[in-house]
């Protein structure tokens, strides 16, 4: 993607010294003060992607990237301890092969999402696969939800973080983003207002 936008004369395109350093002086990707070294990545990446006059040339529908991602479980996980190798832009983007996300064989393409965030978390992806969600998807229903449509993207949080799509209090609002359309359950033949049954019951009041 970097280099389509530099062919076609975006001069602020990444290229090959924005990320690796001058040539005299760059270093190995195993060495800690490189640029590429995955401990710095997010802040290799968000020379660029921190700069909301540049993000606007690329029409991103998320200008606080960088900082989303600082605030996420990833993000403060890759601060408390880098020697434990947290999820960084590159392991979820690529390298030198990153694709838009409506790109087919991107990473972040929506029906490859499991298979990118099952790189850490395989057993979980493994879980999902076999569930009625990770068999749509199989199918290529994009109305089945992937892992960022409940998790998030960028800003990923913990579960035990109140301000997370998956926090107990939440998850009916998470399920509900689906669960609660009219379009989707008429297209599907899903049960009627599930949502708002649960809510009046036992377990919805307790909620």
């Amino acid at each position: 993607e970097h280099g389509r936008a530099g062919k076609s004369g975006v001069k602020e395109a990444a290229g090959c010294a924005d990320c690796h350093g001058a040539p005299h002086s760059m270093l190995s990707s195993g060495n800690t003060y490189s640029p590429t070294h995955y401990s710095n990545i997010p802040d290799t990446c968000g020379t660029c992607h921190s700069k909301p006059e540049i993000m606007a040339l690329f029409q991103s529908h998320q200008p606080q990237i960088v900082v989303d991602y600082s605030n996420s479980v990833h993000g403060i996980a890759l601060r408390r301890d880098a020697k434990k190798h947290a999820a960084v832009c590159t392991d979820c983007h690529g390298e030198h092969g990153i694709q838009k996300g409506t790109h087919a064989s991107s990473t972040i393409f929506w029906q490859n999402i499991p298979a990118t965030c099952g790189t850490c978390h395989e057993e979980i992806s493994n879980i999902f696969a076999v569930s009625v969600h990770g068999k749509a998807v199989a199918e290529g229903y994009r109305e089945a939800p992937v892992c960022t449509d409940c998790h998030g993207e960028h800003r990923i949080a913990a579960v035990k973080d109140e301000t997370s799509k998956v926090f107990p209090a939440h998850i009916p609002e998470t399920c509900g983003q689906c669960h609660a359309s009219e379009r989707i359950i008429t297209r599907y033949s899903l049960a009627p207002d599930v949502l708002g049954t649960y809510m009046q019951s036992f377990h919805g009041l307790a909620s």
